[in-house]
């Protein structure tokens, strides 16, 4: 008599639990997952929800643990983000047609090699303020997907800034901008903000060697001074054409809930409510 072990076999690569960081892109993740009824009207809701002329966009996913919504949304990511070849997808769309074949060809639809793609982003607390955890996570993704030379235009805006905030409260500092530019015969910092007000490429890059020598070999950090919402918007718009836009995942989200309030800090919700509208 065959035992009920060789007709019934765990899945190559299976875990008990899923890090989106670890496992995003992984190909056996997106062949492995097992689309229920509930999961796939989510996959479905989200994936309609970032079509063009779409405005609302934010959701909220919330389920007791272990009920799968990392490896959910790492499909999500997958499926949006067109992280893997369309021949990756064809289990996952194969078993999706027995339930939902709508959305089997929704996934199909987002995965085909003349569609436009998102650029994924995975937010982490670390312990940072809401503001800095968005911004650091944009940072970290950009560096990922080889797109750390964009340059929005809050990126010279943001040296502008730098530079009023040396004129006005660290005079040494600026000073020593100031020194650097004439010694370098780049001309002065009027002429060097007349360039990053007209987002000169050239200007930038000069802000940027004279931050080092100004901060002693520190690395000018612009996309980590901004409002979240204004720079995510304008980057979206300097992303390159087979993108369609961000598509943002703070995994874990009730976990930086529980350790702030935990730590009796004061948790400031109002930039979450701005990003998110």
């Amino acid at each position: 008599m065959k035992r009920l072990s060789s007709f019934i076999k765990t899945a190559a690569g299976f875990q008990y639990s899923v890090n989106l960081r670890y496992d995003l892109a992984k190909d056996n993740k997106v062949s492995g997952y097992i689309p229920l009824v509930q999961s796939s009207e989510i996959i479905k809701d989200v994936i309609s929800a970032n079509r063009l002329g779409e405005t609302i966009r934010a959701r909220i996913l919330i389920g007791a643990y272990g009920t799968g919504k990392s490896h959910l949304v790492l499909v999500l990511l997958s499926v949006l983000s067109k992280l893997l070849p369309p021949e990756s997808f064809e289990s996952l769309t194969r078993k999706m047609k027995q339930t939902l074949p709508e959305v089997a060809a929704l996934i199909e639809t987002c995965v085909a090699p003349h569609s436009s793609k998102m650029l994924p982003v995975l937010v982490e607390s670390s312990g940072k303020s809401l503001e800095q955890a968005l911004l650091l996570g944009l940072r970290n993704s950009l560096e990922e997907y080889d797109l750390g030379e964009l340059m929005p235009s809050t990126t010279y805006q943001a040296a502008q800034e730098q530079i009023n905030e040396w004129r006005e409260q660290y005079p040494q500092a600026y000073h020593m901008l100031s020194e650097y530019l004439i010694e370098s015969k780049q001309g002065d910092a009027e002429t060097l903000e007349a360039g990053l007000r007209k987002l000169d490429d050239k200007a930038y890059a000069l802000f940027c060697d004279a931050y080092r020598e100004v901060t002693h070999g520190a690395v000018f950090e612009p996309l980590l001074r901004g409002r979240p919402e204004d720079v995510y918007r304008e980057l979206a718009k300097s992303l390159p054409q087979e993108y369609k836009g961000i598509v943002v995942v703070f995994d874990e989200f009730g976990k930086y809930l529980e350790t702030a309030w935990g730590q009796s800090k004061d948790i400031d919700l109002k930039p979450l409510q701005d990003f998110a509208e």
